[in-house]
């Protein structure tokens, strides 16, 4: 049977990241145990799309994309300077 994701031991050491980063204030206030299920979810459908049906360039510029979209969808909005 296939293990639930929001139990899969990457996805709590992910999720604890993500309250810790949120404590610090390194990323804005999201539900770490969602966010850790979504992101292990684009990882685990980027491995299958480049490892299974597609090449090792397909694999680089997926890691590049995933690791963006998170990066930037979860970074702290800058206040402007005034």
């Amino acid at each position: 049977m296939a293990q639930v994701l929001e139990d899969h031991p990457l996805v709590k050491a992910l999720a604890a990241m993500l309250r810790q980063d949120i404590a610090n204030g390194n990323i804005r206030p999201i539900e770490p145990e969602i966010t850790a299920r979504l992101l292990m979810g684009m990882y685990r459908n980027a491995l299958i799309e480049a490892f299974v049906l597609g090449t090792e360039k397909d694999a680089a510029q997926l890691e590049e994309a995933i690791a963006d979209l998170a990066i930037n969808a979860l970074r702290c909005p800058v206040e402007p300077k005034a």
